[in-house]
């Protein structure tokens, strides 16, 4: 691909050296023909990347260090989608200096998810109660979609009934212990347990696992964490957390640059680049 006048910018903004997500969307554009690049642009802090963003023009930016500092919100001219509701950014659009906050993570489990069952009129379990879970759920609500029953099961039993307080879609809460009787049709694992920095021995049991018709895990690293060996195992249909993350990237390129997005094609470079930069 040539790079000329019209080629737009997207930025990913860290702290430090960081090549994640650079041989998988760049590698997109020049197979997909997209005039666009994606590069790493380090600060110790966001608002100067915010600022620069403004003024040198950049289409948008993943602000991948900073997507837990509060500070984002009030770097960004408003907040759309899953965003404004849970005042949480992961990516942001520039469209003539107004840069406009959204969260890809919500969008990106929902379609992961949606991609192996529908979860409209199901029983849906949830393992975890934070940023992530929030932000499904209010994804689910500005898309309509109706589960039967929504049963969160947390460690700390007082942030699982806070979201139940602020989604009215939750019908019950439980601590963690009382998972393994969980009963449902879709089980969605919204923690980093199976990730290798999660030192936590939980397992998940084949008698617990056959109890649902779906899984879907939020853990990427490894490609296939226990879960989802065990669901493939099983032979139950899963969605694996790199989807999750395939689905969010895919949503964040649409938005920015206006345009379609190969799933596929973008799911080629993504697995390609986890096995060996993400290990």
């Amino acid at each position: 691909m040539k790079l000329n006048e019209e080629t737009k910018l997207i930025a990913r903004f860290h702290t430090q050296p960081n090549n994640r997500g650079l041989n998988i969307y760049n590698p997109y554009f020049e197979a997909a023909g997209v005039n666009a690049v994606y590069l790493l642009f380090q600060n110790p802090a966001p608002g100067p990347l915010f600022r620069a963003m403004r003024d040198l023009g950049i289409a948008g930016a993943i602000p991948a260090a900073f997507e837990k500092n509060p500070e984002l919100v009030s770097l960004v001219d408003t907040l759309s989608g899953a965003a404004a509701k849970i005042e949480r950014v992961s990516f942001v659009k520039n469209t003539s200096g107004k840069l406009v906050g959204y969260y890809a993570a919500a969008k990106g489990l929902s379609d992961a998810v949606h991609s192996v069952v529908k979860v409209a009129g199901k029983r849906v379990v949830v393992m975890g109660a934070g940023t992530v879970v929030r932000g499904l759920l209010a994804q689910w609500e500005l898309d309509g979609v109706r589960p039967k029953s929504i049963v969160l099961y947390n460690r700390t039993l007082a942030h699982a009934k806070a979201v139940q307080k602020e989604f009215s879609q939750v019908r019950e809460v439980h601590e963690l212990v009382k998972l393994p009787e969980a009963t449902g049709d879709i089980f969605v694992n919204a923690t980093d347990v199976g990730a290798p920095w999660n030192k936590e021995d939980y397992t998940f049991t084949d008698a617990f696992l056959q109890r649902f018709s779906a899984v879907a895990d939020v853990t990427f690293v490894p490609l296939a964490p226990p879960l989802i060996t065990s669901a493939q195992r099983l032979q139950i249909p899963y969605a694996s957390g790199w989807k999750m993350f395939l689905y969010q990237g895919k949503f964040a390129m649409e938005t920015i640059l206006d345009i379609s997005v190969d799933a596929d094609l973008l799911a080629k470079f993504l697995v390609e680049d986890f096995a060996h930069n993400w290990v």
